[in-house]
């Protein structure tokens, strides 16, 4: 298999990220600014479990941690 490069990320209702979003990455350099609260931390954890399978930072502190991962009122999230 070939390493191939990532170009984007589509995320729904993820963490703090409600509705439909995908993020382009197929630049040189991709900067996440935004406030506090805005969502930076749910694209980092987004692109780790769809990397990986698990967010380690979140298992270590509750293993049902994924119970957390749709927004507030959502019955499911996807990567």
């Amino acid at each position: 298999m070939k390493n191939l490069p990532l170009r984007s990320v589509s995320i729904s209702d993820f963490r703090r990220l409600s509705g439909h979003r995908t993020l382009e990455l197929d630049a040189p350099i991709v900067l996440l600014h935004g406030a506090n609260g805005a969502g930076k931390t749910s694209v980092l954890a987004a692109l780790e479990m769809g990397l990986t399978g698990q967010i380690r930072s979140m298992r270590r502190h509750d293993p049902r941690y994924t119970a957390y991962l749709p927004h507030i009122g959502q019955d499911f999230a996807t990567i």
